[in-house]
This record gives C-alpha cells, structure tokens and sequence, in this order.
C-alpha cells in the first residue's frame, strides 16, 4: 500500500493543476467578455461556438469576438493552432472584415522581419529577394503561397512601413486604396507600439476582406484591443476611399 503512496500524490497534484489552469481560463473568459461588452462587442470562448463533430478549424478555436462598423461585420478568432497541409502549427490571432461590397483589388503586406533576429529564422537572408522571401514567410504564417500569384511588387514612402513589409498589389487603383495616408498611418502606429516583433502582423486587402494575422495567441484584452482598433481603422478609412 505505501509504494501506492508517491502515485497518489503525483495524481493529486496533476489533478489539482488541471483545476486550476481550468479556473484560470474560465475567468480569463469572463473577464474579457465583461470588458469587450463595454464597446458593444459579442465574446464567446470557444467551448460554445464549437461542438464535437467540427472541423478542425473550429475545434482548436480558443474565442471569438465579433462585431459591426458601418454596416460591415467584422470577428476577431483566436486559436490554439491551426493545421495547414496537414502540419500541426502555431497559434494565430486573426481579424477578419467582409469588405466585399468596397475592395477594388488585391494588395499584401507580408511582414519582412528584417534585422529581427531570433524570430522567423532564415527570413533575413531572403529579404534581398522579396518573392522568395515573402514566400517562405507565407509558409511560416501558415498563408497558401500562391496568394502570391498575379502581384507585382509595391514600395512605399513609408519608412517604417517600408523597413517591416514586403507589399505586393495587382494594380497601383488596389495600393492606393489600401496604403491611403490613413491606412498608413493606423499601421504605422501599430507597429511603433509593438514590442515582440513576432506581433508584426500580415495584412491583406482583397475584393472579399480585410485580414491581419498575427502568428501569436493573443489574450490579453488591451492588446486584443488594439489589433481590433486597427482593423477597425482600416475597414472605415479603406470605406471612405471607397464610399460607393
């Protein structure tokens, strides 16, 4: 019976850190669906969006938050980790807006890392080559490369802009419109209050949306805050560019 003893007490302890890792998620959730509430935002943790059966997709989503800005709904997803070619990878943070009804084209900005040291290693000796790096960086932040296809490459005038990203854009109507000096401005303002340059985010303009993908689960409200803030800030200046 004593050799059971250590047994038992290592079962203990594992028991009494799975509940308490539960607690901790479960009033991480409450406490950011309180304070997303405050801006008129819907929050569900993603046990209740999710049911067994499901998609890959859905089951390692970790919440979702989603809500409206002039008539156009936007989310935000948060996951574990995504499958991409049947690969297990990293967690993402994603904000997604339908824009269909404004897009005039497609115009990327993949994120170049350059002089980041210790993240994305071998993009920087790519960053002289921007198809051959903006491709292996598409792989790593689980994009399909062939986004790619039909784009010319685009600089801006930017410095910032211009040091974090390789832009890409099927036509300058597209880079316009999604570089406006606002655009550039709200990224701009993102990127300079970045402290992990893993947070560098991939943004894309297409006919059908507007999408900033960070390869980092995010959970922290006030950063969450900001992304959305961004993506809130593109969807209406991207909208005023383009009023209908």
């Amino acid at each position: 019976m004593l050799s059971y003893i250590p047994l038992i007490v290592i079962l203990a302890a594992l028991i009494a850190m799975a509940l308490i890792i539960i607690l901790k998620k479960k009033k991480g959730n409450q406490y950011r669906e309180d304070y997303f509430k405050l801006f008129g935002w819907k929050y569900e943790n993603g046990s209740s969006v999710h049911i067994i059966g499901d998609d890959v997709k859905k089951s390692t989503l970790n919440f979702k938050i989603s809500s409206e800005i002039n008539g156009i709904s936007w989310n935000i997803f948060s996951y574990l980790y995504l499958k991409i070619d049947n690969v297990t990878n990293k967690p993402y943070t994603i904000f997604l807006a339908d824009t269909s009804s404004m897009g005039k084209g497609t115009c990327i900005l993949i994120p170049s890392f350059r002089n980041k040291s210790g993240y994305l290693k071998g993009a920087d000796i790519f960053n002289n080559i921007p198809d051959i790096g903006s491709n292996f960086i598409l792989k790593k932040i689980g994009i399909d490369a062939s986004l790619l296809s039909g784009l010319n490459v685009y600089e801006t005038s930017d410095l910032i802009i211009k040091d974090n990203y390789h832009i890409y854009s099927t036509g300058n109507n597209a880079f316009m419109q999604a570089l406006s000096k606002k655009n550039e401005e709200a990224i701009r303002m993102y990127i300079m209050d970045i402290k992990n340059p893993a947070e560098v985010p991939f943004i894309s303009f297409t006919p059908e949306n507007i999408e900033i993908r960070i390869p980092l689960m995010i959970e922290k409200p006030d950063e969450i805050k900001k992304l959305a803030d961004l993506g809130i800030s593109l969807v209406k200046n991207t909208q005023t560019e383009n009023p209908g």
